[in-house]
């Protein structure tokens, strides 16, 4: 036991003077082989070629920076140039807008000139709502390529004759894109003339001037305060009437007028247009009206019968109704005195300041 005890400890004594001549070897300088020799040169040789490279690429950007430079200077030169030659007021003394001034570049730029003309205009509409029409199609008929997908994917369980007939009677009624504004639904009085086209365009129906294919939109033009617009004096051949009875008509109105109008000296006066004044609930009249007549002379002679009595005029060719009395016989109906004055403007009839 005692021998095997010595040989351990000789064994680690040995191991621990390995240990510590290892430990001197490695803090003593040790010759380099060959091969790390070479490769170091090489490491070397490599650094020295990067830092070649770095020195053009450096005036490679500086060079960069100065071409930048010399597009700007350029391009802003061209830009103040061609500013120059575009106008920068309209015929009214109205400022262009900023779009309006970067689409005259862009024509000057192209050889045009700065203000098209009515023609280029309407062709320039056209083609906006064409293309406008073009994106709606197509943006209606990718919502439905979408609708398609998914309920494929929900039925899918279904049969294909199913889904062919559900494609067909897709294809059947296709996506139409929205219209332009609806044309306006209020009547158009006989007397109205159309400043667009006078009335005198090929096929003419009555329309307003908001209807008008002849119709030009000019920007910018109306002058007047916002607040004041609309409030011009109303034309002479209109009256205003008020003391009207109740259950009056347009028909019975126009009796009464032409009618009087022609005893009290006037020609054989014609009521162009009424307009009555109703009840939201049950359209009965209000008891006012506005009346346009043919001619001034008419309109005059209307005013004179400021304070007659109203009375009813049962149209040619019916039958008179006698009326129905309620309580006792001796009840009489109200005469109604009417006041017929020069129609004013709204400035004037509702005070304003």
């Amino acid at each position: 036991m005692g021998v095997k005890k010595e040989s351990k400890k000789s064994k680690k004594r040995a191991e621990s003077d390995v240990d510590k001549n290892d430990d001197d070897n490695t803090s003593l300088p040790i010759d380099e082989s060959p091969a790390r020799k070479k490769k170091k040169s090489k490491d070397k040789k490599r650094s020295y070629s990067d830092e070649d490279d770095d020195a053009p690429s450096t005036a490679d950007k500086e060079q960069r920076k100065q071409v930048r430079a010399a597009r700007k200077v350029a391009k802003a030169k061209e830009k103040a140039e061609l500013l120059s030659r575009i106008p920068t007021h309209d015929a009214d003394g109205i400022p262009y807008s900023k779009l309006q001034i970067r689409r005259m570049t862009r024509r000057v730029k192209h050889g045009l000139n700065p203000i098209a003309t009515d023609e280029e205009e309407r062709e320039i509409k056209q083609r906006e709502a064409t293309e406008k029409k073009e994106e709606e199609i197509l943006y209606a008929n990718e919502e439905e390529h979408v609708d398609d997908d998914q309920e494929n994917g929900d039925n899918e369980s279904d049969s294909d004759e199913e889904l062919n007939e559900a494609t067909g009677m897709k294809t059947q009624q296709p996506h139409q894109p929205p219209n332009k504004k609806p044309k306006r639904t209020k009547e158009v009085p006989a007397d109205y003339v159309c400043s667009a086209c006078n009335n005198e365009i090929a096929d003419f129906s009555p329309h307003w001037i908001y209807d008008c294919p002849n119709k030009v939109t000019k920007r910018g033009c109306n002058h007047v305060a916002k607040k004041l617009r609309g409030l011009h004096d109303p034309a002479s051949r209109k009256v205003f009437v008020s003391g009207l009875p109740f259950e009056v008509t347009e028909g019975g109105v126009k009796r009464f007028f032409e009618e009087s109008v022609a005893t009290n000296g006037g020609e054989m006066a014609e009521l162009v247009h009424c307009k009555l004044h109703k009840f939201e609930d049950s359209q009965r009249c209000k008891g006012t009206g506005i009346l346009t007549f043919e001619s001034d002379e008419s309109a005059k002679v209307a005013l004179k019968l400021n304070g007659s009595i109203w009375k009813d005029i049962e149209e040619p060719g019916t039958k008179t109704k006698k009326p129905k009395k309620k309580g006792s016989d001796d009840g009489e109906k109200k005469e109604l005195r009417l006041k017929v004055t020069k129609l004013l403007n709204r400035f004037v009839t509702k005070h304003k300041k």
